[in-house]
């Protein structure tokens, strides 16, 4: 028990990663290794980051707005070139459309599985797994990097947040075509 007046002290990171996520990701609620930034009334997460979040917001990000940008200003929009104007009018809502997708494909819920401990899920066919503390279905996945469990139709993507939901498959569809 904590004596009046003594504070609490802030948990030491053990890297640099851990400092990174401890400074840029202070209010959000850590769920194994990834960051719930907007939840519903429930709990349930709306926005989650995953481990990697870093690569994709300061290195895929940058790359699809920075290159689009360079090509907009100095192909699209150059006169001396004399493209029509309908290619302007395709390109650039194909890249404000990849933008959208990569957001929804990589800060949407993978299909998290909540932790389940009573012993009554083990005797229902479900298998205790040791790194999460919990039991999970026949055919779910656990990440070693996000630190969770996933639901049985979540497949590895590691470009991302180390998982991927079927159901954000229009989104992911859209992003890689668009990205191309």
């Amino acid at each position: 028990m904590e004596e009046r007046g003594t504070q609490r002290r802030m948990p030491t990171p053990n890297s640099s990663l851990e400092l990174f996520h401890m400074i840029f990701c202070c209010c959000a609620r850590r769920i194994g290794g990834m960051f719930s930034l907007v939840e519903r009334s429930d709990g349930s997460p709306i926005i989650i980051a995953g481990p990697c979040w870093p690569c994709c917001f300061f290195i895929t990000l940058p790359l699809i707005a920075g290159i689009a940008g360079l090509v907009t200003y100095y192909v699209v929009f150059n006169q001396d070139l004399g493209l029509p104007i309908w290619v302007a009018i395709v390109y650039i809502p194909l890249v404000v459309i990849t933008l959208i997708s990569l957001s929804c494909v990589s800060c949407r819920d993978p299909g998290l599985l909540e932790r389940v401990t009573d012993e009554e899920a083990g005797h229902g066919g479900w298998f205790w797994n040791e790194q999460v503390g919990s039991f999970r279905p026949t055919g779910a996945m656990y990440c070693r990097e996000c630190k969770v469990n996933f639901s049985i139709q979540t497949n590895a993507l590691s470009i991302f947040i180390h998982a991927f939901n079927p159901s954000h498959l229009l989104c992911y569809d859209l992003y890689f075509s668009g990205s191309y």
